[in-house]
């Protein structure tokens, strides 16, 4: 053995594809909460609420395929989605 150390240089701060995940997992539930809050709901609801947003935002369950989208929407401050056709578009919120 030589006795050398072998020396790893690493930035300060490396942020890792974790931490940003769970940066955007806070801010889309941010504004789910802020969401929840226009509704003017208990704290009953809100977490009655927060139990089928978990659900809905769950991709195996294809169930819930046609909310995503206006869900997503709705916490973008966009009204509504494209409608499929043309025929559909007075619809005020089809899902």
């Amino acid at each position: 053995s030589t006795g050398r150390v072998a020396l790893t240089i690493r930035p300060r701060y490396a942020p890792r594809a974790a931490d940003a995940d769970e940066a955007r997992t806070r801010k889309v539930w941010g504004r789910l909460d802020a969401l929840l809050q226009s509704y003017r709901l208990s704290n009953f609801g809100i977490v009655i609420a927060k139990k089928w947003l978990r659900r809905i935002a769950d991709p195996s369950l294809p169930q819930f395929d046609r909310l995503r989208p206006w869900l997503l929407n709705l916490i973008n401050g966009r009204a509504r989605a494209r409608p499929e056709s043309p025929w559909q578009a007075g619809c005020p919120e089809l899902l």
